[in-house]
C-alpha cells in the first residue's frame, strides 16, 4: 500500500515480478481504502503473504498449516516438509532479491537429528530440476544427500506464482511461472571458518587434497 497526492495504490510483489494498481482517491474511494486498512490490520498472516507452512509464534498465536498427524500445539518456530514439522534452529542463508528463486535455507532438527531445509521458487520451465540432479548423485561422498523433496501445496494445488496472482494475469507472457519447492537435506556440515583447532583445520585441507 502506498499513499501519494491524496491517492492510494496497492502493490503485489512475488517471485515473478511486481503488479501495481491504478491510483484511487482517498476521498472518492474512502470505503475501499477503509476495507484495505481493515484487511492489513486484521487479516490472517497467510492472507497478508506469509508462508503458512512456516510456523512463527511471534506472528500468529495459531498454526496456519497443520496436517491431521501434526501436534496441536507448536511453541517454537517450525517449517513443514509435507506433513512433518521440523524445529528451526537458525537461518543459514537468505536471498535478498524479490524476483527470482528467493532461496532461503534453515538449519532444522527432528528429534536428535539435524537437517538443512532449502526453500526456493524454481522456474517451471526448467528442463532439469535440482531434485533430479540430487537423485542422480545420490551416495556421492562430500555432497549433501536428498532426504525429501516437496512442492508446497495451497488448498490442494501446487503453489505457483500463477496460482497466487489475480486471475486476469494468469498466462500473461510478461511473467514467468515459478513453482514453490522445498528440499530436506542431510548431513549438516559446519563452515570451514568455524574450525575448533589448528589440527582440525589442517586435517580438513588434507582431506581436500586426498579427495576424501
Amino acid at each position: 500500500l502506498s499513499l501519494a497526492r491524496q491517492e492510494f495504490r496497492l502493490h503485489i510483489f512475488d517471485r515473478s515480478g511486481a503488479i501495481h494498481s491504478l491510483g484511487h482517491s482517498l476521498h472518492r474511494a474512502a470505503d475501499l481504502f477503509t476495507r484495505v486498512i481493515y484487511t492489513l490490520t486484521f487479516g490472517s498472516p497467510d492472507v497478508l503473504g506469509f508462508d503458512p507452512t512456516f510456523v512463527d509464534p511471534t506472528l500468529s498465536p495459531s498454526i496456519l498449516y497443520r496436517p491431521r498427524s501434526a501436534p496441536a500445539l507448536q511453541m517454537s518456530r517450525a517449517i513443514y516438509v509435507r506433513e512433518t514439522a521440523y524445529t528451526v534452529l537458525r537461518h543459514i542463508y537468505v536471498s535478498h532479491l524479490i524476483r527470482g528463486r528467493g532461496t532461503s535455507s534453515w538449519l532444522v532438527k527432528k528429534g536428535k537429528k539435524h537437517y538443512v531445509v532449502k526453500d526456493y521458487w524454481t522456474h517451471k520451465g526448467r528442463k532439469h530440476t535440482e531434485e533430479q540432479i540430487l537423485v542422480k548423485i545420490k551416495g556421492l561422498l562430500g555432497v549433501s544427500q536428498l532426504v525429501e523433496a516437496w512442492t508446497i501445496q495451497t488448498e490442494g494445488a501446487d503453489e505457483t506464482t500463477d496460482w497466487l496472482r489475480p486471475a486476469f494475469l494468469v498466462g500473461n507472457t510478461e511473467f514467468e511461472t515459478r513453482l514453490h519447492r522445498r528440499l530436506l537435506l542431510s548431513p549438516v556440515g559446519d563452515p570451514l571458518v568455524q574450525f575448533h583447532s589448528l589440527q582440525e583445520l589442517v586435517s580438513i585441507f588434507i582431506d581436500i587434497v586426498q579427495g576424501e
